[in-house]
């Protein structure tokens, strides 16, 4: 076999596999999106790829109608703005403070991190309850919140690593400018964690965007539904059978998340530039 021929059927693998691949991934949000505006009765006469006959809104409606989209939609964002928000401080001022300081006690707290990784959520969940009860913040939005803000492991060594990179003569020259400790944090340290902050960001958008245990547990009224709980709302024996409508919230629970990406798709590009690029 000749060189040419090898690099041409390698090539025509590799187109295969990634035509394969974008199959697997397009093909199910394609039959969502065409069940979506069935009938019942048409979705279960027709193949999956039959488009219907006419583009009903009405599974649309029935959802923002019995399951409270624009309720749900409005606490989600808030959980997301409030959540990453304290997150993000939170976080970097950890990793400041472990990355930059030497106290007594900053092996163990590092160690405590890192052991906390290895606890299974779900042992903690009566002890987490117990404290959320007793502040009376059950079946409030500052539940989610409070447990959002706290900073997990991946991502304070992430931030971790990254003010470890920054130079200390930064800090030395702020520090001769009559700069404290947190107007240099403020000004210097949190800047240049951008490249860091954009992946921790998009990474805590998403768990908190598709997180159904917290809000579950600690949000019972339909006032504080945010989107996950509010699909709960087509589960069960009424809405078991109604694929269209489960299609429709699937749907309209997937809109937010994918104009977040396209909105914001420029900054994370730029972060990861960013991020490849030392000095």
């Amino acid at each position: 076999m000749s060189y040419k021929l090898k690099k041409a059927l390698e090539l025509v693998v590799k187109y295969i596999v990634i035509l394969l691949m974008c199959a697997i991934i397009i093909l199910p949000i394609v039959i969502f999106i065409i069940a979506s505006f069935k009938t019942n009765m048409e979705f279960a006469k027709t193949s999956l790829f039959t488009l219907p006959e006419s583009f009903n809104l009405d599974n649309y409606v029935q959802v923002f109608i019995r399951g409270h989209m624009l309720i749900a939609y409005k606490n989600t964002l808030i959980l997301l703005v409030a959540g990453i928000t304290l997150n993000v401080i939170f976080g970097t001022m950890l990793a400041y403070a472990l990355g930059r300081f030497k106290f007594k006690f900053r092996g163990i707290i590092i160690a405590m991190i890192m052991g906390a990784r290895v606890i299974p959520t779900i042992t903690t969940q009566v002890a987490t309850f117990t404290v959320m009860k007793s502040l009376h913040l059950y079946d409030t939005l500052l539940a989610p919140i409070v447990l959002y803000a706290g900073t997990d492991v991946v991502q304070t060594f992430l931030y971790l690593q990254f003010v470890q990179s920054i130079s200390y003569e930064l800090d030395e020259s702020a520090r001769i400018a009559g700069a404290g400790n947190f107007r240099i944090y403020w000004s210097i340290i949190l800047p240049l964690l951008k490249p860091a902050t954009v992946t921790a960001v998009i990474l805590k958008a998403v768990n908190i965007y598709n997180d159904m245990t917290i809000p579950y547990l600690y949000l019972s009224s339909d006032k504080n539904l945010v989107i996950s709980t509010a699909l709960l709302r087509f589960n069960g024996s009424n809405y078991g059978s109604i694929i269209p409508v489960l299609a429709a919230s699937f749907i309209l629970v997937m809109i937010p998340m994918l104009l977040m990406y396209v909105l914001a798709q420029n900054m994370i590009f730029d972060g990861i530039t960013a991020g490849s690029v030392k000095g």
